[in-house]
């Protein structure tokens, strides 16, 4: 059974503290409901078309899905309950001698979501960065819609995959993990 580690006081703001998990030693435990969860991403790149203008990020690969679907660069939930969220975007700033940046987040049903954004700032032409989430908690009612979004301030600025070359993997644009806590 999969047991993820969280931090006790990151999950006491969410939960509620007569919610949180039993202590372990110095560790806290929660188990994920191993039943329903995903992984997602992409493995193209995408350019960024217009400035300041917020974009799908598509994830149109399933690694594993359960619980849950992939449909119009969202995840459909299908049960109600709280879910973590975890991405990853690497970032490629083109041909450009000034700084570009790039934002990401979540939305809820359309609705974009209040502290879950992340910036990544680039200063110079040929420079690649990871923008990353961790853990970020969402309470859902059965098929709410949760997208990830982005922008930038230059069209410079791409979501990239890298292709394998000995001996790393390939990398994909874009990772999505998502599972079901609660």
């Amino acid at each position: 059974m999969a047991i993820p580690i969280l931090r006790e006081n990151y999950y006491a703001n969410f939960l509620g503290e007569e919610n949180l998990p039993a202590k372990v030693g110095h560790v806290n435990l929660v188990v994920a409901d191993i039943n329903t969860g995903g992984s997602f991403y992409n493995s193209n790149t995408i350019t960024t078309a217009a400035i300041n203008t917020a974009y799908p990020v598509p994830t149109p690969t399933t690694v594993y899905s359960q619980g849950m679907g992939y449909a119009s660069n969202t995840i459909v939930l299908a049960e109600p309950g709280t879910y973590s969220f975890d991405f990853t975007i690497q970032v490629f700033k083109n041909n450009t001698t000034t700084e570009g940046s790039l934002t990401a987040w979540l939305a809820v049903n359309s609705v974009n979501q209040d502290y879950t954004a992340n910036t990544l700032s680039l200063a110079i032409s040929s420079q690649i960065g990871v923008l990353t989430l961790h853990s970020h908690v969402v309470t859902t009612t059965a098929n709410t819609r949760v997208g990830l979004l982005y922008a930038a301030n230059s069209t410079d600025m791409q979501l990239r995959t890298s292709t394998a070359s000995a001996p790393y993997p390939a990398i994909a644009a874009v990772t999505l993990e998502v599972d079901k806590i609660r």
